[in-house]
């Protein structure tokens, strides 16, 4: 396997993972030409978090799924815990006010 060079500001091979994080101002349609640049780019696994609502998705070519507990990419070491996640967020915004 290739190394990736970080440096390199040209992406040549896809990802593992992709995850965006959603704002206030992001509408679906957006998010579902996300999901198709990433399809087309050849991402096995594309995540989306609404730090707002605290809820997760999974997505593909069949639209969004809700995940649950968890957000993990088969056969490989990566995934998200998203109670975790979602508490260490409760407690960023608490130090913040």
């Amino acid at each position: 396997m290739q190394p990736i060079d970080p440096a390199d500001p040209i992406v040549r091979r896809a990802p593992v993972v992709c995850v965006e994080v959603l704002s206030k101002g992001d509408s679906l349609n957006e998010m579902r030409e996300k999901v198709d640049d990433y399809l087309a780019m050849g991402v096995q696994h594309i995540w989306f978090i609404d730090p707002l609502l605290r809820v997760a998705y999974t997505a593909s070519e069949d639209g969004f799924e809700p995940a649950h507990n968890m957000l993990a990419a088969p056969g490989t070491p990566v995934f998200v815990d998203l109670a975790d996640i979602f508490r260490r967020l409760g407690d960023l915004l608490a130090w913040r006010l």
